[in-house]
């Protein structure tokens, strides 16, 4: 990645003595005193800092290779998992939910030793078919049954 310190500002060619004092501009990369960014320059090429032309193009090259570089570059050991890996994770999460949502449903029925019968029929709706359908979508997550290996 470029450092903007050091670096002389295109306008009035001083040195930028840190990061705070200027930035490389969002629209052609050219390094620019925070002070001396003449934003809308009719004549300018840049409409965001009002350098020239020539500025542009000597310092486009740089703000392309940090983009790309940011776009790519991750800490050490934090390399992305493969889709399989995402998707025993997504499983994993599934069963999770799932037997959260029977514990709450067989909780909430034996919390009440008389229960009635329209929340005895919640309970099992919620807690049993939706809890057992979001295991088995964890499951046939894991085993790959989206066809994602």
């Amino acid at each position: 990645m470029r450092q903007l310190t050091g670096q002389s500002c295109i306008h009035c060619k001083s040195r930028i003595p840190s990061d705070l004092d200027g930035l490389f501009c969002r629209a052609c990369g050219s390094p620019v005193h925070n002070q001396c960014l003449k934003p809308n320059d009719v004549r300018a090429a840049c409409k965001s800092c009002g350098a020239s032309a020539t500025d542009c193009q000597a310092y486009r090259q740089g703000a392309r290779a940090d983009a790309r570089e940011q776009q790519h570059s991750l800490p050490p050991g934090f390399e992305p998992l493969p889709a399989d890996d995402w998707d025993t994770v997504r499983g994993f999460k599934y069963i999770a939910y799932g037997l959260l949502l029977l514990s709450v449903g067989f909780v909430w029925v034996l919390n009440d030793p008389q229960v009635g019968a329209q929340r005895m029929v919640l309970s099992v709706v919620i807690g049993g078919a939706i809890g057992v359908g979001l295991i088995c979508l964890g499951v046939w997550f894991m085993i790959g049954g989206f066809g994602s290996k």
